[in-house]
């Protein structure tokens, strides 16, 4: 969490912000706008995990990291950022409790939220009684219409929609940069300095909606032991390797442009830039080669944008 102290006075949004899109933005500008109008901070609480995860079980892929919700919320202009657990106990909540809970760390003045924004047990607390509370209770609600982007609606289901389909590009677009996956590189099967294209392995850092399968260009952002950061192209694989037949374990592999040495144990940030190909099976170790080749040059003319 961060911010100053409980009872801030500020204009609030509240959301999951998986993605942080264009969406997002969108409800940060217009609550950065309330917050200077009213003489307050702008702040956020964010729900985590997934509400669907609580109230149905399910696995729901994150598109952003919570740390990297927090800083790119903090770098839109949101001065404060507490993050909410969402358990059984919240869910049970009725609109009037759950915003007691808030009163708790925030004196509202003001609630900015999406038209389809929703609290409280079974999705009790709408639109219109939010904006009842909010007059019984002191504070203004704020709505912001949704984003579009080339006729689709900047969302966290329609990002992942795309990148389950491998089409990066659009997804990034209603996100409003590359989509990204935070890891760590480890030990291989170390098959591709055989072939004279290492690859780094990446643990991922959090359960991510990762794109469809298949061979992509990407933007590799290392954090070298030393201290430094350097940024380079890349082409990444995302699958299963049906030419080694690995069986079904999926893999990130990334084969960082013009970089020579170890990176066993260096975290590693991948943006995915453009999809190339599917992932395919060749007849031989040279046909191979000569796909991979392919694959590199192009990310050497993509990757930069």
């Amino acid at each position: 969490m961060t911010d100053d102290g409980l009872g801030l006075p500020v204009a609030l949004t509240i959301g999951k912000f998986d993605g942080v899109h264009l969406g997002h933005h969108a409800l940060s500008t217009r609550v950065r706008a309330v917050a200077r109008d009213l003489g307050v901070k702008a702040a956020a609480v964010v729900l985590h995990p997934d509400p669907a995860t609580v109230l149905a079980g399910r696995r729901v892929p994150v598109l952003t990291s919570m740390m990297d919700r927090m800083q790119l919320l903090m770098a839109d202009g949101i001065e404060a950022v507490r993050w909410l657990t969402f358990t059984p106990e919240i869910a049970a909540l009725s609109p009037e409790a759950f915003l007691d809970e808030l009163d708790e760390w925030y004196d509202v003045q003001a609630v900015v939220v999406g038209p389809d924004f929703a609290f409280g047990k079974d999705r009790a607390g709408t639109l219109a009684v939010l904006r009842a509370l909010g007059e019984a209770r002191g504070f203004d609600v704020h709505v912001v219409a949704p984003v579009t982007v080339g006729g689709e609606r900047a969302a966290a289901g329609r990002i992942r929609a795309l990148l389950a389909e491998g089409d990066v590009a659009r997804a990034g677009a209603l996100i409003g940069r590359p989509f990204r996956v935070r890891g760590r590189v480890v030990e291989g099967a170390k098959r591709g300095r055989t072939l004279g294209f290492p690859t780094a392995n990446l643990a991922l850092d959090d359960d991510y909606q990762l794109p469809a399968n298949g061979i992509y260009t990407v933007r590799a952002h290392l954090q070298l032991p030393d201290g430094r950061e350097r940024t380079l192209g890349g082409a990444a694989n995302i699958g299963i390797r049906p030419h080694f037949d690995d069986g079904d374990a999926h893999t990130v592999e990334v084969h960082v442009l013009d970089w020579e040495g170890d990176l066993y144990g260096t975290p590693m940030a991948v943006d995915f830039i453009a999809f190339q190909r599917p992932e395919a099976r060749f007849d031989d170790v040279a046909g191979l080669i000569a796909q991979m080749t392919a694959d590199v040059e192009r990310a050497r003319g993509e990757w930069a944008g």
